[in-house]
């Protein structure tokens, strides 16, 4: 096959790709969400993606040799682009596990299996770790602002920051749910009983973090646990670093983590978030560290000890039923003393409908709910390391190439 053959059989190739890739999104779109159909048309999109990026560069690279600042920036896109193609096709097969995890759940709500049950539900709502802020939640913003107060500084309206109690604008802190919004109010009435309802998106389960401050928490290398071993009313808390080896000299509102570490947090008010929803925050916390999905980071195991003893053994927290579910899960891998404070903070729930329970929650939880993974998709804009009909020209840099479909 001579050069200009090539050259023409490559052009085939990525033009019957591109179809194939518009089929796809066709048939994508006529697809019900969270099917193994739809899960198989993602993972063909991203493969036909592959394809024609990679034919594209291959060009691109041998046309442009002789101009190397060019070829890097063109070597920069593709890398980046091929890098996201793979966090969308991760993301896909994450969300897929997700529903098949669902799908268990529902087939064996009518089972009179509780133990193989609430395994289940555990499986599946620990693979819903979402994202602990939804910031644009106009009813939950304001039930934290009403609950901690503000303050006028000159024109601007300030709020507290309870890990300093200094005050900074609106646009310094995430509304952060402690009690993950993924998760659903369902679920959190399922976890915690009746007293819980209505309370997903109030101060009762949310805090203002600064921005900075708010994805440690989110992912567990923060946590905060009650302050001193009195119970005092209102309840005094304390902010607890986890990620020593990660984030001890990192910066944080004008001081570092490590300096954070066991700081007591300041309340303008006598409001606080509810001590069960922190607990929960807690126990996931534990289950990071000792059932690990992937690397936490190293954590002092005498810490976690402490922190255990920190709860107490006071306050009926969570539903019975729920607890034993995580402790039929992961019970082999967690401290005799860990299993017992939570079964200390357990109360027995309504278990003539846990099944009926454990359903509506599955049904409601936010299978999207991942902050990584998101929907959007520019293949239609990004296919351009080589503009297809002017494939021999450098000047195509770029181009975009939607027209082609």
């Amino acid at each position: 096959m001579n050069p200009s053959e090539g050259v023409d059989y490559q052009y085939q190739i990525i033009k019957t790709a591109r179809q194939a890739r518009k089929s796809a999104k066709q048939q994508l779109s006529k697809a019900t969400y969270d099917t193994p159909e739809y899960w198989k048309i993602c993972q063909v999109i991203l493969d036909l993606e592959d394809t024609i990026k990679d034919l594209l560069w291959q060009r691109r690279n041998e046309t442009i040799s002789s101009q190397a600042h060019i070829l890097a920036q063109a070597k920069r896109e593709y890398l980046k682009q091929k890098e996201d193609r793979e966090g969308r096709r991760q993301s896909a097969i994450r969300r897929e596990e997700r529903y098949q995890k669902r799908e268990k759940v529902l087939s064996l709500s009518n089972t009179n299996n509780r133990t193989t049950l609430r395994a289940a539900y555990v499986d599946l709502f620990l693979s819903v770790r979402g994202k602990t802020s939804r910031d644009k939640q106009n009813d939950f913003v304001e039930s934290i602002k009403a609950a901690y107060g503000s303050k006028q500084l000159g024109n601007k309206t300030t709020y507290c920051n309870v890990l300093t109690g200094t005050w900074h604008v609106r646009q310094y802190f995430i509304a952060a749910h402690i009690f993950p919004l993924s998760y659903g109010q369902q679920s959190m009435n399922n976890i915690f009983g009746k007293d819980a309802h209505g309370e997903i998106n109030t101060a009762r389960n949310g805090l203002f973090l600064p921005s900075e401050f708010e994805p440690a928490f989110n992912t567990y290398k923060v946590i905060i646990v009650p302050h001193g071993t009195t119970p005092s009313q209102p309840q005094e808390w304390q902010v607890i670093l986890l990620d020593h080896s990660g984030l001890k000299d990192v910066p944080v509102c004008g001081m570092t983590f490590g300096q954070l570490h066991r700081r007591k947090l300041i309340f303008p008010t006598e409001s606080r978030p509810r001590a069960k929803y922190l607990y929960f925050h807690f126990m996931l916390a534990m289950l990071s560290y000792y059932c690990p999905q992937e690397f936490m980071g190293d954590v002092n195991t005498e810490l976690l000890d402490q922190l255990t003893i920190a709860w107490g053994s006071e306050g009926n927290y969570m539903v019975d039923g729920v607890i034993h579910g995580f402790l039929e899960k992961f019970g082999h891998n967690i401290p005799i003393n860990l299993q017992q404070n939570m079964l200390s903070h357990a109360f027995r729930g309504f278990s003539e409908t846990e099944a009926d329970d454990i359903r509506k929650a599955a049904h409601g939880m936010d299978l999207r709910s991942d902050t990584e993974e998101d929907d959007s998709d520019d293949s239609d804009s990004d296919d351009d390391f080589f503009d297809i009909d002017g494939w021999a020209t450098d000047n195509s840099f770029m181009h975009d190439g939607s027209d082609e479909e």
